[in-house]
């Protein structure tokens, strides 16, 4: 879902077709793309109306879910949605994709005019049946040039408050990690928060003006591991490593995942304290020390886990 941070894919639908939607939602997210649905990013007491007319205007693509539910509706908010979107359409350079139709099943796409011999049905439409997994990948392929992986800095707020002693200097932390890396903090910073450390670590550095994503830190019901779900976004396949603060083995999936994913990874911590795991599982290591004192962070070779 949509943080507010990232260019984000507005999915249009009706009702009846939330369950579908939401799974939708769910897999490009796992796919590192920020998707936008009403009755998730509108806050109470907010103007939905106009929430929603932002939202397109402001969404990196409009995906519109057609289906027999939306054919069989003698009116619906969607169509409303449609006819911003045709606006928005008419405004747009003629090679610039942004309306992305799909069938969630075998329904027909409505002829709605947008300019002389051109509509709705002008679009090349995706089928997301018979086979769901291909036609997420097809969607995605066609998305994903246009939404930046999420920021590549995700700092373990609750670790980075107990292990700083004595306590370290925010503002000097983040101008280090833009000299160093190059990455632009001012969008949003990715923060897991498990308890009230971790919130007054996302209190101070909102008054330092940065916008902090906090990411609630939940356990796995099968498990001790924390809920990496937003982190697994953070970790989206590109070129710009992902950097980890973080001391604790709760986030080698994190780095594993980025493996995969072929994104190098820095992890910055302590090396006095920071698990041998988390460190096997990082491209590079930076004592945290040495980085705050303008250190370069030199690569290491990958640590071995301790024995059992």
């Amino acid at each position: 879902m949509a943080t507010g941070s990232q260019p984000h894919v507005f999915l249009s639908h009706v009702r009846e077709d939330a369950e579908r939607v939401e799974r939708l939602a769910s897999d490009l997210g796992a796919r590192g793309i920020e998707t936008w649905i009403d009755r998730h990013q509108i806050r109470p007491g907010e103007r939905w109306e106009r929430a929603i007319e932002d939202a397109i205007r402001a969404g990196a693509f409009f995906v519109a879910c057609f289906s027999q539910a939306y054919a069989a509706k003698g009116s619906s908010y969607m169509n409303e949605e449609l006819h911003l979107a045709v606006r928005e359409v008419r405004r747009k350079p003629l090679d610039r994709s942004w309306f992305l139709p799909l069938r969630l099943d075998d329904c027909s796409i409505p002829d709605w005019p947008i300019g002389p011999d051109f509509s709705i049905r002008s679009f090349q439409w995706l089928d997301m049946f018979p086979d769901w997994t291909w036609s997420i990948e097809r969607l995605a392929e066609v998305i994903r040039p246009a939404a930046p992986a999420p920021t590549a800095v995700f700092i373990d707020g609750d670790w980075l408050q107990a292990a700083a002693r004595p306590r370290i200097d925010f503002r000097k932390l983040l101008e280090r990690l833009r000299q160093s890396f190059g990455v632009d903090l001012t969008p949003a910073l990715q923060l897991t928060v498990r308890d009230q450390q971790g919130r007054n670590l996302a209190a101070t550095l909102e008054r330092l003006g940065y916008s902090v994503d906090a990411v609630a830190a939940r356990k796995h019901h099968a498990g001790n591991s924390f809920d990496l779900t937003m982190a697994l976004r953070a970790a989206a396949p590109s070129a710009s490593p992902l950097v980890l603060i973080s001391g604790g083995s709760d986030f080698v999936p994190l780095l594993e995942h980025a493996r995969r994913q072929g994104r190098p990874t820095v992890l910055i911590a302590f090396d006095r304290s920071v698990a041998r795991a988390l460190m096997a599982a990082a491209d590079r290591f930076v004592d945290l020390d040495a980085f705050m004192c303008g250190g370069s962070g030199a690569s290491r070779p990958r640590a071995q886990p301790e024995p059992p």
